[in-house]
């Protein structure tokens, strides 16, 4: 198989042909964690396991751009879960074998799933050993009917973005009860969008309590804080999350 043009299931950028596919293959983990452990202790580049609640489960992550992406995907709603290192890709090209392992892949809330690889910035994906990574990528996304998705830092949003997303999941394990959820749900799906204090305020009588427990609400997918253009106040909007569809795919391939 030679990849001539990127597929339909390229987003972001164009990719150019790296060579000629001879062989294909997925090598899936035994188990539901990644199938490579990053942090050994020797690498030049920062290296992290992230406690996910959203995934229930930690994340490697490896270089900044990854570790951004991996608290944005905690915090936005329109990503359900992700799950990084899935699987290796093994392939021939041009008569030499390459490995890659993607970093992470990404259960959307309308059901589609996606392959995505981080770099710092556009750039990096020109390097050989970025395109190899591509080439093998969009293969298998073909093949599996995935998406492909090259992103960069800016990709995450500007700063102020950014560090709404690194301060909404700081209250990523604060403790919610039934009765919060239903009450938001409720709240948001009779009034519609709604100031944060607002809504904090109906979440606990001490508006700092209230806070932490609208941000914990959007890592579990029942609210919605605009993170953009500003930094987070009371005085931001908060939008209910729209139903997922009655019938999702797993998120494993």
């Amino acid at each position: 198989m030679r990849l001539q043009k990127p597929p339909k299931s390229v987003q972001a950028t164009q990719v150019r042909s790296f060579g000629r596919i001879d062989a294909l293959r997925i090598v899936r983990p035994i188990g539901p964690g990644p199938i490579r452990q990053i942090i050994t202790g020797n690498k030049v580049v920062v290296t992290t396991n992230y406690p996910s609640k959203k995934n229930r489960c930690a994340h490697p992550a490896e270089a900044q751009t990854e570790g951004a992406g991996t608290k944005h995907d905690e915090v936005v709603t329109h990503i359900v879960r992700s799950k990084p290192q899935p699987f290796r890709i093994e392939a021939v090209i041009d008569g030499v074998l390459f490995r890659s392992v993607p970093d992470r892949i990404r259960l959307m809330a309308d059901g589609s799933r996606s392959i995505v690889e981080f770099k710092r910035e556009w750039k990096d994906f020109e390097r050989e050993e970025a395109q190899a990574q591509s080439t093998l990528a969009i293969a298998v996304a073909d093949e599996l009917g995935l998406i492909y998705e090259r992103k960069t830092l800016a990709c995450l949003g500007d700063e102020t973005r950014r560090a709404n997303i690194n301060r909404v999941q700081l209250y990523r394990f604060v403790p919610v009860t039934v009765r919060q959820e239903m009450t938001a749900t409720r709240m948001l799906a009779e009034r519609g969008p709604l100031a944060l204090g607002e809504l904090a305020d109906a979440m606990a009588a001490d508006h700092r309590n209230g806070f932490a427990h609208v941000c914990a609400l959007m890592v579990r997918r029942i609210a919605a804080i605009d993170l953009d253009g500003r930094e987070i106040s009371r005085d931001s909007r908060v939008d209910p999350v729209p139903p997922l569809p009655t019938v999702m795919p797993s998120i494993n391939v």
